[in-house]
C-alpha cells in the first residue's frame, strides 16, 4: 500500500511542475496553489460525497471534454475529517467553468453562496486544516483540548 500511494504522490508531482510550467504567467498565485493541493491528494470538493446537499452540477451546460472534471468520487475514498463543505475552498471552480453555453455549470442549492465559489484571491481555512489533519495528524499523540474556533493544535506544540 505504501508504494502504490508513493507512485500516486509521485506522478501527481510529475502532473504539478508540468502544469507550474505553463501556469506561471497567471496574474494569481492561486491556480497554482490549486494544483499544489491536487499534487498533496486534494479533490474538488464537487467530488465530495455530500456534494448533493450543497451544490447541483449542469452537466448538460459542460464542454464534453471536461465532464471528467466534475465526476464524483468513491465514498469510501474520501477523507473529509468531518470538515463542513466549503464554498470558498480554492478547490472550487466558479459558477461558469468549462461552460459551452455561457450558462453555470454549478449552482449552489443556497444561492447566498453562488458568487463565494471560484474565488481566487486566497487559501481557505478548512484547505489548510484538512492538509494538517491529513499530514500532521500523528504530530501530536496525546488529546488535545478542542479549539473553542474550530481551529486546530500546533503540531509543534503538543504540550
Amino acid at each position: 500500500m505504501f508504494n502504490l500511494l508513493y507512485r500516486k504522490y509521485k506522478i501527481n508531482l510529475i502532473i504539478f511542475f508540468l502544469f507550474v510550467q505553463n501556469v506561471f504567467k497567471c496574474q494569481s498565485i492561486v491556480p497554482i496553489l490549486h494544483e499544489t493541493f491536487h499534487a498533496l491528494g486534494a479533490i474538488h470538493k464537487f467530488g465530495r460525497p455530500d456534494k448533493d446537499n450543497h451544490l447541483t452540477v449542469n452537466k448538460d451546460n459542460i464542454e464534453s471534454k471536461a465532464l471528467k472534471n466534475f465526476e464524483l468520487n468513491e465514498a469510501s475514498k474520501i477523507l473529509t475529517y468531518d470538515l463542513k463543505f466549503d464554498y470558498g475552498s480554492v478547490m472550487n471552480y466558479d459558477r461558469y467553468a468549462f461552460s459551452h453555453n455561457n450558462k453555470p455549470t454549478i449552482d449552489t442549492k443556497d444561492p447566498h453562496y453562488s458568487q463565494t465559489m471560484g474565488q481566487f484571491t486566497e487559501i481557505g481555512f478548512n484547505d489548510i486544516k484538512q492538509l494538517n489533519l491529513h499530514y500532521c495528524s500523528h504530530k501530536c499523540r496525546k488529546i488535545m483540548p478542542l479549539c473553542k474556533t474550530n481551529g486546530y493544535p500546533d503540531p509543534n506544540r503538543c504540550e
